[in-house]
């Protein structure tokens, strides 16, 4: 997996990273749980929601709930 280092021009809170880790055992084939990670790249703090499916509503309910 490549991986890119970079300095952030950031100095404010707010920026955001997200990413949707997939929990598949090794294999994208079925239906599996999923992970939202949101972390401030300034602050470095950082929130985790479990999902199951990455469906457009479920992402976007947890989402929501994370920056809430």
């Amino acid at each position: 997996m490549p991986i890119e280092c970079y300095d952030w021009d950031e100095n404010r809170p707010g920026a955001l990273e997200v990413d949707l880790v997939e929990h598949n055992g090794g294999s994208s084939l079925g239906h599996f749980a999923y992970t939202i990670t949101v972390v401030d790249v300034v602050t470095g703090y950082s929130r985790r929601r479990a999902i199951l499916g990455r469906g457009q509503a479920a992402v976007f309910r947890e989402l929501k709930a994370i920056l809430n």
